[in-house]
């Protein structure tokens, strides 16, 4: 191959690994969503249930809210024995942080229930995430469910 050609091929290959990487870095659902962007519904919160678990009205119903992304310690459980002082915390926590909030928004994922019927959201507060906020602060761990991995970069 002459000197040209290298060249020419060289410069050839850089574009396409350019390219590559632009895709990478823009793929749909990578890319951190701007606000605006969100499609969110309003609801009215009733009750906390634990950790990781609201009683709303949304869609003129009651329903229970699981957040997605996130599973605190039990602390409700009819199994007594599976309850724990974590999760009572936990609960009591979320209890107070939003004891003066009357209307939450929900985001939805992928799939909109679980296996137990109960709405999956990421749960917003003033704007603010509340499954980040629960992990941030410690209250409970992070757990990704296929296919609800939306903000699994997010909730780290």
């Amino acid at each position: 191959m002459d000197k040209d050609k290298k060249i020419k091929f060289t410069y050839s290959i850089l574009i396409i690994v350019s390219l590559v990487l632009i895709g990478i870095i823009f793929l749909p659902g990578r890319s951190k969503q701007k606000d605006s962007e969100k499609k969110l519904y309003k609801a009215q919160l009733i009750r906390v249930v634990d950790g990781d678990t609201l009683l709303v009205n949304f869609e003129d119903r009651e329903v229970y809210v699981r957040l997605i992304g996130i599973d605190a310690p039990e602390s409700v459980n009819p199994d007594e024995t599976k309850n724990t002082p974590e999760g009572i915390e936990a609960s009591k926590w979320l209890k107070d942080y939003l004891k003066d909030v009357k209307e939450i928004q929900l985001e939805f994922d992928a799939e909109r229930t679980d296996k137990y019927d109960r709405v999956l959201a990421y749960v917003y507060v003033d704007k603010k995430m509340l499954n980040k906020i629960i992990l941030e602060k410690g209250y409970a761990r992070k757990m990704t469910i296929e296919p609800n991995t939306k903000y699994v970069n997010v909730l780290k």
